[in-house]
């Protein structure tokens, strides 16, 4: 019983931590709207993974590291000292006939 509690505790601070993380990414000049459309979720799911009440999926990593510019090592570790860093990728995007649309690209998943 003692061991469950002490997973539930390290998962819970792993929650925290990794919201925070995603946070710092987002940054202030981006809402959590704008990086929850792109991952095509609601915008209260992404802000519970902030918020640290739900654990963010893996699947969406790589999307919000090219969405920030922070390294998807960053964002599962938080360690800086080894931090591939990159450009953020433009939040408009060409639609199929040309246009702007605005959104940032959306990966959409397959298995």
């Amino acid at each position: 019983m003692e061991k469950k509690k002490n997973n539930r505790a390290k998962m819970h601070d792993y929650k925290v931590a990794l919201g925070k993380r995603l946070a710092r990414a987002r940054g202030e000049e981006r809402k959590q709207s704008e990086i929850a459309k792109a991952l095509g979720e609601k915008p209260n799911t992404y802000r519970r993974w902030e918020a640290g009440e739900t654990l963010f999926p893996m699947y969406h990593m790589l999307q919000v590291s090219r969405i920030t510019g922070f390294s998807v090592y960053y964002l599962t570790t938080g360690d800086l000292t080894y931090m591939p860093h990159h450009e953020p990728v433009e939040s408009t995007v060409e639609s199929d006939d040309g246009t702007e649309t605005g959104d940032f690209p959306k990966i959409t998943q397959t298995w």
